[in-house]
């Protein structure tokens, strides 16, 4: 099994233009998301690549973890995936880098 990859930032916004700009981003980068799970003081979505056939890579599947403390904001991307191959382990942390980067682009009050 490959081990998962994190990429984490703090957001000062409202949970709103948060939630957006996350949803925004997966959109984007083509993923399929289910709605967001709301818990006590965040949210939280989980989202997938598609196969692609011509790689030696799996599919990576992401968990977006957003909790509040104080007046800031956690985001916390993981990725990872069952199967594994040589180049997975890279692959995947690449993979993570991406959303992050599209989430603090569309998210104006993200700081890394």
């Amino acid at each position: 099994m490959a081990k998962k990859a994190i990429a984490s930032f703090k957001y000062d916004g409202n949970k709103g233009e948060l939630e957006a700009a996350v949803r925004k981003s997966l959109e984007r980068m083509k993923l399929k998301y289910e709605l967001p799970v709301s818990n006590a003081g965040g949210f939280s979505f989980t989202a997938k690549e598609p196969m692609r056939w011509l790689t030696t890579n799996y599919p990576v599947h992401f968990t977006i973890d957003v909790v509040q403390s104080g007046d800031q904001w956690a985001v916390i991307i993981e990725g990872g995936c069952t199967l594994t191959s040589l180049t997975q382990d890279s692959h995947n942390s690449q993979r993570v880098k991406d959303p992050r980067k599209m989430i603090c682009t569309l998210a104006p009050d993200a700081s890394s």
